[in-house]
């Protein structure tokens, strides 16, 4: 026993260690300033608001009541006494500290280091207290000598330490900063930061209190720091005020102050300090007992008995200790223990007592311990280890750290190791869990960051991911949001590990064979849900493989809510089972939650930016229309009418400037010329809140009247009771309409004219004229140029023909005019008559006219049997003849095309012009009425062209699909009247393209559709195209087929039913119209084409009609005929076109000025070719770009002028326009020059395509 107690006395001093209390991070330095001028306060404040650390022992720190107290404190609280100014210190975090003094929220900051950044903002006190900033490395890493030697190491600092400005300032540039001292050495014992710098008290507290003071080292001091107080900067009463209340402090006060807090020891554990007071005593007696027995071993004797007592007592002493204690002797075998020992290896001390630890541990156990003596023998100082053990008595266990100290006796022989352990499990427990903490506050802290730093859900949802995995520890981390329409929870950021984990099909919003994962589980409820073990959780058996597999272990995940809605899902995973305990999960709860608010931050900000734009865009969008509406405009007050606004087409209108009209009505500007409309707008406009279309003149202030349309409407905009009024300027519209009355007045009087000039042509001609109703009575006539006549002509209207003429002529002629009317045809006899002279013969041909009158022309025949010679005069008079009405029809198409281009163009303008419905329908009805006119003298010039040979047709690449379509469409609408239906259908086998004229094709399909749908009243017109036989086959042709349900056509009306001026029955064209040309002209155009027009008909069940062409492939590259496009599709096509044109009609001036101006161009008129050469010299070539060139035209025609002005500028294209539609006219106008020709009535859309192709 005394040996045992000698080697505990001798090595028990060695084998205790100290702990140290725990503070926490520590401010900065400062260095005193200039800028803190002198300056006293007038009145001293009646609070000091003084800021500092709330970690930096014995500084300034919090008691365990949450106090502020230290040296700080207790300056601070003297400085009160002395300066009688209330002081309120609070101690924050260093960060905080420094943002309330630039905030201006507090007054002063203690404990600061100086750096001339900070200079910039603070004034500083004299410094009270030097401080050293060394940086400390882990004990393996070497060669730290100076701030060089740093250079590429990263450096850990405290967030806002000055001692990152002197590591930037030496070059060092990878630094990590941590919010606090304590959270870097927290991080810095876990294994994170290996070098980091702090003030020297600090960090030997911090790491003496994690028993990391072995781990690291001081490797070299960067510089020493001078501690002050700052105010902001420029505070020099402040300044001043603090440093007069330190001076009246007397150096005895401030030595007691740092007596108080520096001149004592920190404790230590109590029962280390009693069990190292008792050991010194015991080794003190103990040394005295043994001097004792050396000198007088008589003494010893004698104080035998008192040595036993001291022994009971430090044995005592020593089982009550709360650590392990044992002695094992050289040779591994116990020599003795204490009672915590004896309970943990379950035998009392007198059966260890000469047996090895193997006799009562685990092989295992016992070989550490072994193992332990042995290094300490070896290295003959103690050495260190951890166990973990099982303590036999209730078999819990503990991870104990020991210390295993060699004992040796006077003469330097080795006596036995003394080993003592200590239950560290709490430690490493706390450790763990303050690793842990400190972790998931980086994690909050780097989440909050990217919430503060990302402006959007997507690349928040990957920073936090990337967070949790990387700062967080887990495994992997992922965020999905659901897509309603297919039903899944689909992901939309991840990190870490993944695998195919979260590969398609997802997750299932509904409840399926598989269950619901745990993460659609957390989106359904709206709650966390936890899986603390995968392996053995039964919500996670259809996933288990696949997670297991990827090493998740444990899992959570967690709703994201935006404005109380789920709008997507947090879920994470773990390598280990169970991962987070409770508050760890409710930290990660409330890091779900910040999401969530960050979300619906992001919505509310995006909604306010859509309704900031949206509104900004409205009101960019009203102010335009109101600024560039042709409408004139203006917003006034309601009550009095008091103009706010007027946009420009007001000004231009009624001549006032806005700031003229602006805070005046129309009273004051006296615009209203008949103030009793205007009483009666206003009392509409307070009893109906609107007034429209009001119908009155208004005066400009020029004096000038003009009508107008007036609208008004009340309106609130905010607060306001306004009233938005528009003027539509009718003078337009009147000048107009009255313009179309004046034409439709001229156009039937050019009617009559050539009504007139129809019959002196008839009286003319070689052929009697009749006109004979069904029932044979003559109702008008012609004699023509003879003389010769059978009866008494005064004689003849209003007698049949039967009492005009013998039976051998009355007869045949009554047969003829029956057929004609059955036939719908023309019907040809021949007649004889005697006379006094001989026998003469006669020729009549009968036609229909209407259904119940034909026309007759009588011919003399008798010439016929005469010499060659009178046939061929008789052929000479036929080709004048035939000349004569050639020329007759191109006059009749010129005089009634010019007028006719006026009517069309006004009509066309007015009908894009206009924006009021009756007005619109006026218009189109007008040019509806004006287009069926020019389609009539279309299909007798038509006609004519075929009937001489002068129709051409071109051979160009079409699109048949293309042209049927157009076709289909122009005709739809009439077929959606008469309620029919009108279906269109394609060939699989049709090619894109062929060669045709699309025009001329066009022109027959839309003649068959439009009869169809005429003579269809019930049922419907289908439309076929296609290639019969295939188009690669030989005479294969293209078929444009039209069948429809409609009335039929009689058998014995099919022979003439493409004759000209024919019908199918003489009821129809009473009923149906028509002139009875189309059919003829159609098959003609066919025949032109290399094709022919086919019929098949049935009575009473409807028709088909096929136009047949020729197939001809269209070769590759060749261009299409480009599709038709409306007037005013692709408004202002010619902006900035300089036109010159020249027009002799006044009408056509009008028109064209007005249309070309609506498409942008800049127009010049002239009335003759003369004016248009003249102006060209005058200008030159660059002023303008084209000609626009009427034909026929008073001083000088078109072409002479087109050839004048190619001779000043042969590059200027010229466009001839013409009321002629005669082939030749175009080739005239092609020989002289022009580069293109348009006949009248314009069509303004193919006019400004003309022109656009022209100029390129």
């Amino acid at each position: 026993m005394r040996a045992w107690l000698a080697a505990l006395t001798l090595g028990l001093p060695c084998a205790v260690a100290a702990a140290a209390p725990v503070v926490d991070e520590a401010p900065l330095g400062a260095v005193s300033s200039p800028a803190a001028a002198s300056g006293a306060m007038a009145t001293p404040p009646r609070v000091l608001h003084v800021v500092g650390a709330d970690n930096y022992p014995p500084y300034l720190f919090r008691d365990e009541g949450g106090r502020p107290t230290g040296l700080v404190a207790d300056e601070w609280a003297l400085w009160e006494k002395k300066t009688g100014v209330h002081v309120d210190l609070q101690p924050v975090e260093w960060s905080e500290a420094l943002r309330r003094v630039a905030k201006g929220d507090a007054d002063v900051i203690d404990t600061i280091f100086w750096s001339s950044e900070r200079a910039r903002t603070m004034d500083f006190t004299a410094p009270f207290a030097d401080v050293r900033e060394p940086i400390y490395a882990e004990s393996g890493v070497k060669g730290l000598v100076d701030l060089h030697s740093l250079h590429g190491f990263h450096v850990a600092a405290l967030a806002g330490d000055v001692c990152i400005e002197r590591l930037h300032a030496g070059g060092v540039a990878l630094i990590d900063t941590y919010p606090s001292y304590q959270s870097l050495i927290a991080a810095a014992v876990a294994g994170g930061p290996r070098i980091f710098c702090m003030d020297g008290p600090s960090a030997e507290y911090y790491l003496y209190k994690a028993n990391a003071s072995q781990r690291f080292r001081e490797a070299f001091v960067m510089y020493y720091g001078h501690m002050h107080r700052a105010v902001r900067r420029g505070d020099g009463a402040t300044l001043s005020l603090i440093e007069r209340g330190f001076d009246e402090v007397s150096p005895a006060e401030k030595k007691a102050l740092e007596d108080k807090w520096f001149g004592a020891a920190l404790a230590g554990s109590r029962w280390l300090r009693v069990v190292a007071v008792a050991a010194g005593a015991l080794a003190f007696a103990v040394i005295v007992a043994v001097l004792w027995g050396l000198v007088l071993r008589r003494a010893v004797r004698d104080k035998t008995a008192e040595i036993d007592s001291q022994s009971r007592r430090l044995r005592t002493l020593i089982d009550t200790l709360p650590d392990l204690v044992w002695f094992k002797g050289v040779d591994g075998r116990f020599l003795a223990c204490n009672v915590r020992f004896e309970r943990f290896i379950g035998a009392p001390e007198n059966e260890l007592l000469g047996h090895p630890a193997s006799a009562f541990l685990p092989a295992a156990v016992a070989a550490e311990f072994a193992a332990a003596d042995q290094r300490a023998i070896e290295v003959r100082a103690p050495v260190p280890h951890q166990f973990t053990l099982t303590y036999a008595h209730d078999g819990h266990q503990e991870l104990v750290e020991s210390l295993h100290t060699p004992v040796f006796g006077s003469h330097g022989e080795l006596a036995g190791v003394l080993s003592i352990g200590r239950d560290v499990t709490q430690r490493r427990d706390d450790e763990r869990h303050l690793r842990r903490l400190n972790r998931l506050y980086q994690v909050l802290t780097n989440v909050h960051a990217a919430i503060a730093r990302e402006r959007a859900p997507e690349p928040l949802f990957n920073a936090v991911c990337q967070i949790m995995v990387r700062d967080g520890g887990l495994r992997m981390a992922w965020i999905g949001r659901p897509d309603v329409e297919a039903g899944e929870l689909v992901p939309v950021a991840w990190a870490g590990k993944t695998g195919d984990y979260l590969s398609p099909p997802h997750a299932s919003l509904a409840a399926g064979p598989r269950g619901l994962a745990p993460s659609v589980q957390a989106f359904r409820e709206g709650r966390a849900m936890h899986s603390t073990d995968v392996g053995s959780d039964p919500d996670m058996v259809t996933w288990r493989e696949g997670a297991l597999a990827l090493g998740y272990r444990s899992s959570s995940a967690y709703p994201l809510k935006s404005r109380g809605r789920t709008v997507g899902v947090f879920t994470m995973y773990s390598s280990a089972i169970q991962f987070f305990d409770a508050g760890e999960l409710a930290l990660l709860e409330r890091l779900s939650e910040d999401i969530g608010r960050a979300l619906e931050a992001y919505e509310l900000a995006e909604e306010r930016e859509r309704a900031v734009t949206a509104l900004r865009d409205s009101e960019a969008r009203f102010a335009t229309m109101f600024r560039t509406n042709t409408t004139g405009l203006g917003l006034t007050t309601y009550e009095g009418q008091r103009f706010l606004e007027v946009n420009d087409s007001f000004v231009s209108m009624f001549g006032y400037s806005a700031d003229e009209a602006i805070g005046r009505n129309g009273v004051d500007l006296d615009t209203w010329v008949d103030f009793k409309v205007r009483d009666e707008v206003v009392a509409v406009l307070r009893r109906d809140g609107e007034v429209r279309n009001v119908e009155t003149q208004f005066r400009t202030r020029s004096g000038d009247l003009f009508y107008a349309s007036f609208s008004a409407t009340r309106v609130s905009i905010g607060r306001e009771d306004l009233v938005i009024a528009s003027y539509f300027d009718l003078t337009a519209q009147r000048l107009a309409t009255r313009t179309l009355e004046d034409r439709k007045l001229e156009l039937e009087r050019i009617v009559s004219q050539r009504t007139s000039e129809l019959s002196r042509v008839l009286d003319a001609m070689p052929d009697r004229y009749f006109r004979i109703r069904q029932d044979g009575t003559v109702v008008d006539f012609r004699m023509g140029i003879h003389f010769d006549s059978y009866s008494d002509t005064t004689q003849v209207l209003g007698r049949r023909i039967d009492e005009l003429l013998p039976p051998q002529a009355s007869d045949p002629l009554n047969d003829a005019l029956q057929e004609a009317l059955a036939t719908k045809g023309l019907v040809m006899t021949e007649y004889a008559l005697p006379f006094p002279d001989g026998e003469r013969h006669f020729e009549a041909r009968t036609l229909p006219l209407g259904t119940d009158q034909v026309i007759m022309f009588v011919r003399n025949i008798t010439d016929r049997h005469s010499l060659e010679a009178d046939r061929e005069r008789a052929r000479l008079s036929a080709v004048e003849l035939a000349s004569a009405k050639s020329e007759f029809l191109a006059n009749m198409s010129h005089e009634i095309r010019t007028p006719l281009n006026g009517l069309l163009g006004l009509a066309q303008i007015g009908l894009r012009d206009t924006a009021d419905a009756r007005t619109m329908d006026t218009f189109a009805a007008i040019l509806n009425s004006g287009r069926l006119l020019l389609g009539i003298v279309n299909d007798v010039l038509d006609f004519s062209k075929i009937e001489v040979g002068k129709l051409r047709v071109e051979q160009r690449p079409i699109a048949p699909r293309a042209l049927a379509e157009e076709a289909v469409a122009l005709l739809r609408a009439r077929a959606a009247e008469k309620h029919i239906g009108l279906d269109l259908a394609f060939d699989a086998a049709l090619p894109e393209r062929c060669v045709g004229d699309a025009l001329r094709t066009q022109q027959v399909l839309v003649n068959l559709l439009s009869n169809a749908i005429k003579f269809t009243e019930t049922g419907g017109v289908d439309v076929w195209v296609g290639v019969d036989t295939g188009a690669e086959a030989e005479g294969a042709q293209m078929v444009y087929r039209v069948t429809d349900s409609g009335i039929g056509i009689e058998p014995e009306h099919l022979k003439h039913l493409f004759d000209a001026f024919q019908q199918a029955d003489t009821s129809t064209t009473r009923r149906f119209g028509g002139t009875g040309l189309g059919l003829a002209i159609s098959r003609r155009l066919a025949e032109l084409m290399g094709g022919d027009v086919l019929v098949r008909t049935e009575p009473g069940v409807g028709s088909v009609f096929e136009l047949r062409l020729p197939f001809v492939a269209a070769p590759e590259g060749m261009p299409e005929q480009a599709p038709a496009v409306a007037w005013g599709d692709t408004p202002r096509r010619l902006e900035g076109v300089r036109v010159l044109v020249a027009e002799d009609n006044e009408v056509n001036q009008i028109v064209l000025e007005r249309a070309l101006e609506l498409e942008g161009a800049i127009t010049t008129l002239v009335g003759d070719g003369r004016q248009a050469v003249n102006r060209v010299l005058a200008d030159g070539r660059e002023a303008w770009d084209i000609v626009l060139m009427d034909i026929q035209m008073p001083e000088m025609d078109g072409y002479e002028a087109t050839r004048r002005i190619l001779e000043l500028a042969p590059d200027l294209p010229v466009i001839g326009q013409t009321a002629h539609a005669m082939l030749d006219e175009r080739r005239e106008c092609l020989a002289a020059g022009m580069v293109d020709h348009i006949a009248k009535p314009i069509d303004f859309k193919l006019l400004v395509d003309m022109i656009v192709r022209q100029l390129g």
